[in-house]
């Protein structure tokens, strides 16, 4: 008989048991399942038995019906482990009955977690946050309490692990949600632009200058993420403070402020504390932005997702495709430095090398078979300068979990150094973080890891 497991916009999940072949589910009393949400309709959806299997059907919904993130038109085959989306709230379904699809026993300890985004445009599908981790757990268990509040909420994690998924979560599951969601990336923006783009500019503040509405003006009412908020120019943090504190912009040549009702959001890949002793990032901003924190971790940190968001990924894009014992091995053995944003474009191109709808070991990126050598692993001066990826991910959190030994980070700056001609302004320049010199120059003291000057 089936059993659903209920998680809503706040609170813990919940386990329904039903001994019947068919149970309707809506905001309607009526229903075999009463959920009392806004989102959903009164009559929204029903799941039965057809012969061996179990199939869910849309009864015309408002807000639509979502099989493991993917719209449900008409009647879609339901398996045991299958995420049901129905407005706000998702639904893990579980049945015993001979025949059916089982493809391993859960529980509600290990029941898998996914969460799915409503499109935010035109043309754009849902996306999902898989796991069952504990860490995962923790992080659904977050925004659960903290998406119907008001809070700022500071969501942090190495970059593709799904910070900006997480704020769109927190967002649709406010009473904000059917306001706007305003992005803000932070790292595109000059200093000389910031105020321009977050607060918006008078008419006539200069010749030939038309008037513009800000990013908090055109958040009004909705959400504002401030995406990679660690970037932020040190000299616009102290105006960002004060939209904070008072709920009011000043636009660029305006004589008074206007009020604005705006819920923040910040992300980052930085170690902010890191960056308020390297005079980088303000103490007070980081105290008003982190009054709720989310941490996404690592892929490599929750490896038992990873067959989880590999079985997600391929049902998205071709249900059709599977992956050898194999394979499945040399991905969840991988590290993944981009984390799941990495895992999925390694499933894209797998996708594409496959001669047929199996994807194999040979199939996948060198790097994944354990075939790129450990002297290109290791090279960190040409993973960083040559190949461009960042000093902070592959050098700095790796010293500090230990991956990277003190005599390879020492190498390493020394190295550069040199390379620099003997400057370590010039040296943030090459690795392109001058603008975190002082944070690069403290870790480097801090650490021991300097040449004698």
């Amino acid at each position: 008989m089936p059993r659903l497991t209920v998680r809503g916009p706040s609170g813990p999940p919940v386990v329904f048991r039903f001994e019947r072949d068919r149970i309707t589910v809506g905001r309607s009393a009526a229903n075999d399942l009463y959920l009392h949400d806004p989102t959903l309709s009164r009559l929204h959806a029903e799941i039965r038995r057809e012969g061996n299997r179990w199939v869910v059907l849309d009864h015309g919904s408002r807000n639509g019906t979502r099989l493991n993130g993917r719209p449900v038109l008409g009647t879609a085959p339901i398996a045991a482990g299958d995420e049901v989306g129905l407005g706000q709230v998702a639904m893990i379904f579980e049945a015993d009955v001979e025949g059916a699809v089982a493809e391993e026993e859960a529980s509600p300890e290990t029941l898998p977690v996914a969460w799915s985004t409503r499109g935010t445009g035109a043309g754009e599908s849902p996306a999902a946050l898989v796991g069952r981790s504990a860490a995962m757990r923790a992080v659904a268990e977050t925004i659960d309490r903290a998406g119907p509040s008001g809070a700022t909420v500071l969501v942090t994690g190495e970059s593709g692990t799904g910070k900006e998924l997480v704020s769109r979560l927190l967002h649709q599951r406010s009473p904000r949600a059917t306001g706007p969601f305003v992005v803000v990336n932070c790292p595109a923006l000059p200093g000389s632009l910031i105020e321009a783009e977050l607060f918006g500019v008078e008419k006539g503040v200069a010749t030939g200058v038309a008037a513009r509405t800000g990013r908090f003006e055109e958040a009004h009412g909705g959400t504002l993420l401030l995406d990679e908020v660690g970037d932020m120019d040190l000299a616009a943090q102290p105006k960002l403070l004060r939209v904070l504190q008072d709920k009011t912009v000043e636009r660029l040549g305006a004589r008074k402020p206007l009020p604005v009702d705006v819920r923040v959001l910040a992300a980052t890949h930085h170690d902010l504390q890191g960056d308020i002793a390297g005079g980088t990032f303000r103490l007070d901003l980081y105290h008003r932005l982190n009054t709720v924190r989310i941490h996404l971790p690592p892929l490599r940190e929750r490896r038992e997702d990873i067959p989880l968001l590999v079985k997600h990924f391929l049902s998205t894009d071709d249900p059709s495709v599977t992956v050898t014992d194999e394979a499945k091995e040399l991905l969840s053995a991988y590290a993944f430095p981009g984390n799941v944003r990495e895992l999925q474009h390694i499933l894209e191109g797998a996708r594409l090398m496959a001669r047929g709808p199996t994807i194999g070991p040979l199939d996948l990126p060198p790097e994944v078979r354990g075939e790129a050598g450990q002297g290109e692993r290791t090279d960190l001066f040409e993973r960083v300068v040559g190949r461009g990826e960042s000093f902070w991910e592959a050098v700095h959190k790796p010293f500090l979990r230990r991956e990277v030994s003190r005599d390879e980070a020492r190498a390493f700056v020394r190295r550069a150094y040199d390379e620099a001609g003997g400057s370590y302004r010039a040296m943030a320049r090459l690795l392109g973080i001058e603008q975190e010199y002082k944070k690069l120059l403290n870790f480097v003291e801090f650490h021991r890891l300097g040449v004698k000057r």
